[in-house]
């Protein structure tokens, strides 16, 4: 969806999730359900004030998303606190493999 489709519809969701960068991020203060912000890198660390002063949970892509995983006073991103991490391929444990 449009982002400004989906923010325009959010009163209808329990969760608006996003994966297009800083450009949600300025417009979640019309977002009516929970929005969450998958990191898929950083385009500049210029939009971490945008992540920062957003209405947004953040997570990672994976436990070694270097960008938000590091340790504590290690990275200016550790700061957005990300709420977890949802993995991109396979659970391959789930297939023996």
């Amino acid at each position: 969806m449009h982002v400004s489709h989906a923010l325009a519809r959010s009163h209808e969701f329990d969760i608006v999730h996003s994966h297009l960068d800083w450009l949600p991020l300025a417009l979640a203060q019309h977002c009516r359900a929970a929005l969450v912000t998958t990191v898929h890198g950083f385009s500049s660390l210029r939009i971490l004030p945008a992540c920062q002063a957003s209405h947004s949970s953040f997570v990672s892509m994976s436990d070694a998303e270097p960008d938000v995983r590091s340790p504590p006073g290690a990275d200016p991103l550790r700061s957005l606190d990300p709420a977890g991490t949802t993995r991109c391929g396979p659970m391959t444990e789930r297939y023996g493999t």
